[in-house]
């Protein structure tokens, strides 16, 4: 049960959100092991295969040094490549998801989240909530 004092801080909207990767999970886009299995089984480079083997590669995987793995990814494939494997990883519908409306439901102060995706940005707009800032999440850096 959560206490009054912690409720009374939040609707005084003295609280900040961090949101972790359950909400992009939830709404149906893949974790970064998920889009790490995608780009390699989705690859049409014959020398992924060697990536398989290679007790680098399969350290960072299993330790989930996931820029690691993508960056070692980029170097047999190329950038181009890497960057369309992974667009088409999110070529799915996404799902409508009660805990995306939840949180923004939630009077947050502020919201900060380690997503690579937009999908609290575009919550939240949709929301009618305007006047929130992204920093980060630019179409270039995705």
């Amino acid at each position: 049960m959560l206490k009054t004092d912690l409720i009374k801080i939040v609707n005084e909207q003295n609280t900040w959100g961090f949101i972790g990767s359950g909400i992009s999970n939830s709404a149906g886009y893949p974790s970064w092991g998920e889009l790490l299995d995608s780009c390699l089984k989705n690859s049409e480079a014959k020398s992924l295969g060697s990536l398989y083997s290679d007790k680098y590669f399969q350290l960072n995987m299993r330790d989930g040094n996931y820029p690691k793995c993508f960056s070692l990814i980029e170097d047999v494939v190329g950038r181009e490549k890497l960057e369309n494997l992974i667009r088409d990883a999110f070529n799915k519908p996404l799902i409508s998801d009660r805990l995306l409306k939840l949180v923004v439901d939630w009077p947050f102060k502020c919201i900060i989240t380690t997503n690579y995706d937009v999908l609290i940005e575009q919550a939240l707009k949709h929301a009618g909530q305007n006047g929130w800032v992204s920093i980060g999440n630019s179409p270039e850096e995705l």
